[in-house]
C-alpha cells in the first residue's frame, strides 16, 4: 500500500475560535443596520411599496418587515414581507375605490436586526377616486422665453368632473438638462387646475418639450407635449445706463421723496436688452427695505417698498442697488429726501385663523395714520392659547406672525379669547379676537359627506365626523367648498357644527335661475390633522327668477364713508364697534331709464373698524327684494359670503333695507347679517351717507 504523503493528511481549512481572533479574524457582528423605503410618490388605487434592509453596507437576508400606514383605507397585501438574498422585501398596496386623494399619508417600515429596532418612513398621496375616463390637459407654454422663465398650467379631470388633490408630474425632453419646473409635483386645486413654474438655467439655447403625467382612479393619464423654445445665454458684454449718474444701474424712479413709506425701482440691462432673473441687492444708511434682494423681471425691473422709520425730521438720505452680472459689479446710488412724521392714531390688527385645532398660524399688522410701522414688539396672550413665540416683533409692512397652541387634551372649546397688544410712541394698543379651539386625541380621524345628486332650489347635506370610525367628536367647524361657474350656489350654515354625535346638517342652496351641476367637498381639521371628502356633484334645477318687482341702485358715494356704529355678537361676546362702511347694491337693473333685468343681482358691504377690524361681506346674492314709501325704501334679502378679520369664508344671511332721500341725495341703511351658528353683524343705528349720483329706486 502506497504510503500517504504528509501533504494529504495535513486540512488547509482555517477553523476560526469562536469569539474570532482580535486584530486577525474578527467576528462578523453586525454593527450598523438600516433599513431603506423606495420613495413612492403616489398611490392610486394600487401600487408597490419595496425597501431593502443592509447591515454594515452588505444586505440581510430573513429579516422579517412591519409595514404600517397612519392611512386606514391603505391596505397591505403581505404587512409582514421578508427580505430576500439581496436584502429585498416588496408587497402590494391597496386603496378601496372611491377613497378621496389624502395628502401625507406616513407609510413606516420596521425591523429589528441584531437586537436593534430600526425603521425608516415615506410619505405619499395615497387616494382611489371613483375615475373611469381621466383627462390631463397642459396649456401651450408661449415663446421663446428667457431666463426669467414662465409658469406652466393646466386641468385634470375625469369624467367631466374637476380632480383636486391630485399629483401632477412633469418631464422635460431637452438636451442640456438646463431646466427644471416646480412644485413637481405639482398639486391640483378645487376646480382641478394646477400651476408650475418652468424655470431655464443660463446657457440653454434650445427647444424643450414639456409632458405632465398623474394617475387617477389607478388609470395613469398624459397630456399632449408642448414645445417651447428657450434662449438663456450668459451676457457677454453688458450695458448699463443710469439716469443723471452715468453708472451701471438704471434707476427708472427718481423717487422726489418718501414720506413714511414709498417704492425703490430700477432696471438692469445687457447688451441693450433687459436682463432677467438677476439678483439686486438694496441698501441704505436709513431705508429699510421689504426686500432688500430682489430679483429682476421679464423686463430687467426690480421693485421693493422701502419705508422711513417714524419720528424721521425732513432730511436727505441716499439708497445703493449693487448686483454682478458675469463678475461684473454694477453699483448705483441716488439720494432722496425722507420724513415720516411722529405716529399719532396707532391701531394692531388681528387676523382670525378660523378654528384652531392644536395649532395655527396668528397674524396680524401694526398700522399708524394708515402707513405699516415697522420694528414694534407685539405680545401675544391668551387664557389658553400658547403662543411661539409670545412677543413678536413687525417687519417693515408692520406685519407679525407667532404660532398659537393649544394644550392637549382639550375639548373643542367656543369662543376662546386671544390678544394682541403692542406700544406704539409710547400709545398703548390691544385688539381682541374670539376662537373656536381644541385639541381632542384623536389620532384617526375620518368623516363623511352625504349630498343629493338633484336639487331644485335647495336641498340638505349631511355628514359625520368621528375618530377612529365610532366615536363621535363634537362641536368641530365643518367648512365647504363649491366648485361652480358663477357664485349663485350657497351652502347655509357654513361652516356647520357637528352636534355630540358628530353629525353635522346643512343646505345647499340654488339662487333662482340657477341650472347647472356643481361640485361640493367637506373639510375640517381634527387633533392638527385636516380630514376631507368628496367631491360630490350636485345637479342644480331651480326655475327662473319670478319679474322684478322694482329695481334700485344704491351706492356710497366715494367708497367707504365714515360714522358707521356696528355691533358684532360672537359666541355671546358683544362688541361695539365705530368705523367706515361701504355699501353697493345693484338689483333688477343698472340704470334708472334701462330695462327691468332679474339677471342684475348683487349687494356688497364692508366695514372698517376704528381698531383695526374688518368685516368684508361680498358677492351677495338676494332671494327677495321689495320697494316701498312710494319708491324710497328700498329692501333686499339674501346670501353673501362674509370674511371677519381676513379668517375663512362663511355664508350670512342678509337683509338690508335702505331709504333713499331724492332731495338731499343721501341713503340710510339699516343692516344684519347672521351665520346662524356663533356671529351676528348689524347695524347699532341707522347709517347715512350721500348716494352716489347713479343711486335710484323705482319700479318696473
Amino acid at each position: 500500500m502506497k504510503k500517504k504523503s504528509k501533504k494529504d493528511t495535513l486540512s488547509c481549512r482555517i477553523q476560526l475560535p469562536p469569539e474570532g481572533c482580535p486584530d486577525l479574524f474578527p467576528p462578523h457582528n453586525c454593527n450598523n443596520s438600516v433599513i431603506q423605503l423606495v420613495e413612492v410618490g403616489v398611490i392610486s388605487c394600487e401600487a408597490t411599496v419595496r425597501g431593502r434592509v443592509l447591515c454594515d453596507h452588505s444586505p440581510v437576508e430573513g429579516v422579517q418587515v412591519i409595514l404600517t400606514s397612519t392611512f386606514p383605507e391603505l391596505q397591505f397585501t403581505n404587512p409582514t414581507p421578508v427580505t430576500n438574498n439581496r436584502g429585498e422585501f416588496t408587497t402590494t398596496v391597496t386603496v378601496p375605490r372611491g377613497t378621496p386623494i389624502t395628502a401625507d399619508v406616513r407609510i413606516t417600515a420596521t425591523a429589528t436586526v441584531s437586537d436593534q429596532t430600526i425603521s425608516d418612513s415615506i410619505i405619499v398621496r395615497a387616494g382611489c377616486i371613483l375615475c373611469d375616463k381621466p383627462v390631463l390637459t397642459l396649456n401651450p407654454i408661449e415663446g421663446p422665453l428667457g431666463c426669467q422663465g414662465t409658469q406652466v398650467s393646466g386641468r385634470l379631470i375625469c369624467d367631466g368632473v374637476p380632480v383636486p388633490d391630485a399629483a401632477v408630474s412633469f418631464k422635460v425632453e431637452n438636451h442640456s438638462n438646463k431646466v427644471t419646473i416646480a412644485p413637481n409635483p405639482a398639486i391640483t386645486q378645487a376646480d382641478g387646475t394646477y400651476t408650475a413654474t418652468l424655470v431655464p438655467f443660463i446657457g440653454i439655447d434650445e427647444t424643450i418639450g414639456v409632458t405632465a403625467t398623474a394617475i387617477v382612479g389607478g388609470h395613469p393619464v398624459t397630456s399632449e407635449t408642448q414645445s417651447v423654445t428657450v434662449d438663456c445665454q450668459a451676457c457677454r458684454n453688458p450695458v448699463i445706463t443710469l439716469n443723471e449718474l452715468g453708472n451701471e444701474l438704471d434707476i427708472l424712479d427718481d423717487l422726489e421723496a418718501i414720506v413714511c413709506r414709498g417704492l425703490i425701482t430700477g432696471r438692469v440691462v445687457c447688451e441693450g436688452g433687459p436682463l432677467g432673473g438677476v439678483i439686486v441687492r438694496l441698501s441704505s444708511p436709513l431705508l429699510v427695505f421689504e426686500s432688500p434682494t430682489v430679483i429682476t423681471n421679464a423686463n430687467g425691473e426690480f421693485s421693493s417698498p422701502a419705508s422711513v422709520p417714524p419720528g424721521t425730521a425732513d432730511q436727505v438720505t441716499s439708497y445703493t442697488a449693487r448686483t454682478e452680472v458675469n463678475g461684473i459689479l454694477i453699483t448705483g446710488t441716488n439720494n432722496i429726501e425722507v420724513s415720516c412724521p411722529p405716529c399719532q392714531n396707532p391701531i394692531i390688527q388681528l387676523d382670525n385663523p378660523g378654528p384652531i385645532s392644536c395649532r395655527a398660524p396668528i397674524t396680524g399688522r401694526v398700522l399708524c395714520d394708515g402707513a405699516p410701522v415697522p420694528g414694534v414688539q407685539v405680545t401675544l396672550s391668551s387664557p389658553l392659547l400658547t403662543f411661539q413665540p409670545s412677543v413678536v416683533t413687525t417687519n417693515i409692512n408692520g406685519e407679525y406672525a407667532s404660532v398659537a397652541t393649544v394644550p392637549f387634551p382639550t375639548p373643542i372649546i367656543e369662543g376662546v379669547p386671544y390678544t394682541a397688544s403692542a406700544t406704539v410712541n409710547g400709545i398703548p394698543v390691544s385688539n381682541t379676537n374670539f376662537v373656536r379651539a381644541g385639541c381632542v386625541d384623536c389620532p384617526n380621524p375620518a368623516m363623511n359627506l352625504i349630498v343629493p345628486p338633484t336639487i331644485q332650489c335647495n336641498g340638505t347635506i349631511r355628514g359625520r365626523v368621528v375618530c377612529d370610525t365610532m366615536t363621535p367628536i363634537p362641536k368641530v367647524a365643518v367648512f365647504f367648498d363649491i366648485v361652480q361657474s358663477h357664485t349663485n350656489v350657497f351652502i347655509d350654515p357654513d361652516p356647520a357644527i357637528t352636534g355630540a354625535d358628530g353629525h353635522y346638517t346643512t343646505t345647499i342652496m340654488g339662487m333662482a335661475g340657477t341650472m347647472e351641476t356643481v361640485t361640493v367637498t367637506a373639510r375640517a381639521t381634527v387633533d392638527g390633522i385636516p380630514i376631507s371628502a368628496g367631491p360630490f356633484s350636485v345637479r342644480i334645477n331651480c326655475p327662473p327668477p319670478p319679474a322684478c318687482p322694482c329695481k334700485f341702485k344704491l351706492d356710497t358715494q366715494g367708497g367707504a364713508q365714515p360714522g358707521a356704529r356696528i355691533r358684532l355678537t360672537e359666541f355671546g361676546h358683544i362688541l361695539d364697534y365705530t368705523g367706515t362702511l361701504n355699501v353697493t347694491i345693484n338689483e333688477c337693473g343698472a340704470s334708472r331709464n334701462g330695462p327691468c333685468n332679474p339677471a342684475v343681482d348683487n349687494f356688497n358691504f364692508v366695514f372698517n373698524a376704528g381698531n383695526g377690524d374688518n368685516f368684508q361681506f361680498t358677492q351677495g346674492r338676494r332671494t327677495m327684494i321689495a320697494c316701498e314709501n312710494n319708491f324710497t325704501v328700498a329692501i333686499v334679502e339674501g346670501m353673501i359670503n362674509g370674511r371677519i378679520n381676513n379668517g375663512p369664508s362663511r355664508t350670512f344671511d342678509a337683509r338690508i333695507r335702505a331709504t333713499l332721500n331724492n332731495i338731499t341725495g343721501q341713503i340710510t341703511y339699516e343692516i344684519f347679517a347672521t351665520d346662524n351658528t356663533t356671529t351676528t353683524f348689524q347695524t347699532i343705528v341707522p347709517f347715512t351717507a350721500a348716494g352716489s349720483p347713479q343711486s335710484f329706486i323705482t319700479g318696473c
